[in-house]
């Protein structure tokens, strides 16, 4: 396979604790891990809703009762948790046992690390009306920003539709737009330019998607548009790193921006404390976790 699963999103008529039991599965080696925590109030006219977490990590939602609702369960999996899926063919395996089970959203990703894609052509395949299936063709919004290295973004189609497509590079993405002011200029031992991502956003709108969506999904993400088969017919190397990298990567930017921020008063601190890092450290360290780095996973792996 080329491509990943970056989102996911079902639904089922099985009982609460039965779609439970699944994702439990679906995470196996972490099932002891993953906990259905509840939220406030329900979700998008269900009664009530669920955080799913793997530790303090949160991986998606589930929400489910209202008799308006008929006894269908809604569960999304965010990119974070797709990423911590051992093995996608087993687990489309495990969710298809539930009852009338649907896929209702899958964002498929071709994401690469050579350079062989890039956002100029990106839109130089738009204006070759490279995306154009039926009808007219789709139109395209670039997202630019006045730092460069913030990143670009490209939006094929619009986001009602069955299929969007959202090209972006990914390498500055996954810094969160520091290379600038950090200087960082390789994630994972890549130059952060090299690496971009094509991903095709595709919704059960106008009929059902199929259920062999996850483990056919190369053939399904080529058949979106003549780019994206274009791209397949190639055979990318797609880049992957591993899923403890982007927990880890989470904490060490943040730590960097303290240093970039505050490096220097900390220094000067400790020499006004006779180099007691333990007296300095006092006086600067809080006494709660900061939520989005513990929701994020970086307390599941090493650092």
């Amino acid at each position: 396979m080329f491509t990943t699963i970056d989102w996911c999103s079902f639904r089922t008529r099985s009982e609460v604790q039965t779609c439970q039991e699944a994702i439990r599965e679906v995470y196996f080696g972490m099932a002891d891990l993953v906990a259905f925590k509840p939220r406030k109030g329900g979700w998008n006219g269900f009664e009530q809703a669920q955080d799913v977490c793997i530790g303090d990590m949160v991986i998606g939602m589930m929400a489910y009762g209202g008799e308006a609702q008929r006894g269908w369960i809604s569960v999304s999996i965010t990119g974070r948790g797709c990423e911590w899926c051992r093995d996608w063919s087993r687990a489309s395996d495990i969710l298809l046992t539930l009852q009338q089970f649907q896929w209702r959203r899958l964002d498929i990703a071709l994401t690469v690390s050579d350079g062989s894609i890039n956002h100029d052509r990106v839109l130089a395949a738009h204006a070759a009306g490279e995306f154009q299936t039926f009808g007219r063709p789709p139109m395209l919004k670039e997202i630019t920003h006045s730092d460069p290295l913030a990143g670009r973004t490209a939006y094929v189609g619009v986001r009602t539709a069955s299929k969007f497509l959202r090209c972006y590079e990914k390498g500055l993405e996954m810094i969160k737009g520091m290379a600038s002011w950090l200087n960082i200029t390789h994630v994972e031992g890549v130059p952060v330019l090299d690496i971009y991502r094509v991903e095709l956003e595709w919704k059960a709108k106008d009929c059902l998607l199929p259920l062999d969506a996850v483990t056919n999904r190369d053939a399904y993400f080529a058949g979106a548009y003549p780019f994206t088969a274009a791209l397949i017919d190639a055979k990318p190397e797609p880049f992957t790193p591993s899923r403890e990298r982007g927990p880890q990567r989470d904490l060490e930017l943040a730590l960097m921006n303290i240093q970039h921020q505050y490096g220097k008063t900390l220094f000067t601190a400790l020499f006004a404390h006779g180099g007691d890092i333990s007296a300095v450290w006092s006086k600067v360290v809080g006494s709660q976790h900061n939520e989005a780095l513990t929701e994020s996973g970086v307390l599941l792996v090493e650092h």
